[in-house]
């Protein structure tokens, strides 16, 4: 077991190695001098050519990728070119409203997926399964931005239940705060349940049909109990990988349902930064974001071995 979580802490390296790579590279080709965003179009050459050399903008890609990749390793992720302040204490102060929605969209995927996916597989073909399916097919194909300008203008504009856009911290007014995250939670969430809801069907309908469940119901037990105890607990194990490979797409998803809701998290900070050609904010959230997933990823697969004793088993 300890050689299997030294082995994937290893293979983490290169990945992030790789995207750091990547989006540095991507960075520096879009069009634009950062400069001349932090001076202004007006500036003259001789103020550009001094802030470009402070900034190490004059030297080769190749070693401003070293540099920076050594002031990372380091916790130093550099300065915002925009609002000059430290990238790292920019990702922290918007970390935890991104965990926050983060969090309220996975509690909402699982509190939906969760029922119509066991009822689906414990009774497939039947209405509820129709239904679920509907439901399912549904809000993968929808658009995230689409469900939020939906989900606005029904109960928001329309019913006036819940407000438009913005953010309450819960240590501020938690009611409040739960309002304002009802709408970003689904918007994120949905396409979420509407994915886990299928895969706990299927994984269900995989379960309900091996021979210990056959064993446990010519043993007598109610179809209640067997369900619950021995049918959900092994299907429920593959979903926990599921959960937290879902982590990437929370992170992609929440950069478009922070911008439509007004959310000051880790998205709207890196959309701001993107169109102001912040290249050292942009890369600092996305090694950050990558390293967080991979992190998470890493937990969850270890939590799959406690969860699956077959799996350390074979290790």
């Amino acid at each position: 077991m300890l050689r299997h979580i030294l082995a994937r802490l290893i293979l983490m390296i290169p990945v992030i190695f790789f995207v750091s790579i990547m989006v540095f590279t991507i960075m520096h080709l879009i069009p634009g001098d950062p400069a001349y965003v932090m001076l202004g179009e007006e500036a003259s050459q001789e103020r550009v050519n001094a802030l470009r050399k402070e900034l190490g903008l004059d030297r080769s890609l190749p070693v401003q990728y070293v540099s920076w990749l050594a002031k990372a390793v380091q916790g130093d992720l550099g300065r915002s070119i925009k609002s000059n302040v430290k990238v790292l204490e920019a990702i922290l102060a918007r970390l935890p409203v991104t965990g926050y929605l983060a969090l309220s969209a996975i509690l909402f995927s699982i509190l939906v997926a969760l029922p119509v996916g066991i009822i689906a597989g414990v009774k497939p073909k039947s209405t509820l399964d129709v239904l679920g399916t509907v439901f399912a097919m549904g809000g993968i194909a929808m658009p995230s931005f689409w469900l939020g300008i939906l989900l606005i203008f029904f109960f928001s504009l329309h019913l006036g239940w819940l407000p438009i856009s913005g953010y309450v911290s819960p240590r501020e007014d938690l009611w409040e705060s739960l309002r304002h995250m009802v709408l970003p939670a689904v918007t994120l969430g949905g396409s979420l349940a509407a994915t886990n809801t299928r895969f706990i069907r299927s994984s269900m309908l995989e379960v309900m049909n091996k021979e210990y469940i056959t064993t446990a119901r010519a043993k007598g037990l109610r179809e209640i109990g067997v369900v619950r105890v021995h049918a959900l607990k092994n299907a429920l194990i593959p979903v926990v990988t599921m959960l937290g490979l879902q982590l990437g797409l929370l992170f992609g998803g929440a950069l478009v349902v922070e911008t439509i809701f007004a959310i000051p998290g880790l998205g709207r900070l890196i959309v701001g930064a993107i169109f102001a050609r912040d290249f050292p904010m942009v890369q600092g959230i996305v090694l950050f974001m990558a390293v967080f997933v991979l992190m998470a990823n890493f937990l969850v697969d270890i939590l799959y071995s406690f969860l699956d004793p077959r799996i350390r088993l074979s290790r």
